[in-house]
């Protein structure tokens, strides 16, 4: 049986939209495998935990003397080193105090959700 002539292979590269659709998709469905992964998810929870972390103690670094009460915020601990005339550290204005405070209140509202989470598992 002789075979007829074959047909040369396509040459053209693939479309920039087809490429980037194919990309799309490779990644849908990494991310989805990884949103039903129980180690990546406990592995993003510890990240979590460690970039608030990070972000408690830089906040506490920017404060003056970098001290004051758990819990107390960055607002408070800025408000109690100008009264005691003990600030080294010019106080920060009140936006960066606001801002800061409003992140603080951020991290522990995403940290109480995140422990929430963890407790339906």
């Amino acid at each position: 049986m002789t075979k007829g002539p074959r047909e040369p292979p396509d040459q053209r590269p693939p479309s920039p939209d087809r490429v980037a659709q194919d990309w799309i998709t490779l990644w849908e469905s990494e991310l989805a495998a990884l949103a039903t992964d129980r180690e990546a998810q406990e592995v993003m929870l510890r990240l979590v935990g460690l970039w608030a972390k990070t972000a408690r103690t830089a906040v506490a670094a920017m404060t003056p003397a970098g001290h004051g009460a758990a819990g107390d915020g960055p607002a408070g601990r800025a408000r109690s080193a100008a009264s005691s005339g003990t600030a080294s550290a010019p106080v920060a204005s009140d936006a960066g105090v606001a801002a800061i405070g409003r992140l603080e209140r951020r991290i522990a509202e995403l940290e109480r959700r995140l422990a929430e989470l963890e407790r339906r598992d």
